[in-house]
């Protein structure tokens, strides 16, 4: 039963023999040498390191996603300018008027119009920038608050004055 025993073994095992890489292999014939070369080498420790890449990478890449989904971005809207301009347009509008106000009892009308003119206008525009907040999925902030010009920041000013006129 030993000698089956080793038969056995000694058709299945193949032994490394030499420091020249050469291998035994032995089948049910006859031992027969291969040789395998450095390259081949260089292949399997290059197919090591691309799947140990991919892993690394799916691992990564949905953590980083949802780093960069979570973070908010921040829009600008130029409050002071916008002010400017209706002030602007108020002013002009005083001095277009200012001909036809003799008195102090139509000089009152006018400055409680030009009142109604300034809430309007200010409502509008908290009502623009909100439903713009709403759209835009960011933060907005007065542009006279941004202490840098530069950087990922979109200014939304204009949608804000076209929103206004409408």
């Amino acid at each position: 039963m030993n000698e089956q025993m080793n038969d056995k073994q000694t058709h299945e095992q193949s032994d490394v023999i030499g420091e020249d890489s050469t291998k035994v292999v032995q089948t049910n014939d006859e031992p027969k040498s291969v040789k395998t070369s450095g390259i081949d080498k260089w292949i399997d420790i290059g197919k090591f390191v691309l799947a140990s890449a991919v892993v690394a990478m799916a691992v990564t890449y949905p953590g980083l996603y949802m780093i960069k989904k979570s973070q908010t971005k921040v829009g600008v809207v130029d409050v002071q300018a916008l002010l400017v301009e209706h002030e602007q347009k108020v002013t002009k509008q005083l001095y277009a008027n200012q001909g036809l106000y003799q008195n102090g009892d139509t000089a009152s009308l006018n400055n409680g119009a030009i009142e109604q003119q300034t809430k309007q206008f200010i409502q509008k525009m908290e009502a623009s920038i909100d439903e713009i907040n709403q759209n835009c999925d960011c933060v907005l902030i007065n542009k006279a608050a941004l202490l840098t010009q530069s950087g990922n920041v979109i200014d939304y000013t204009q949608k804000v004055r076209e929103a206004i006129e409408k």
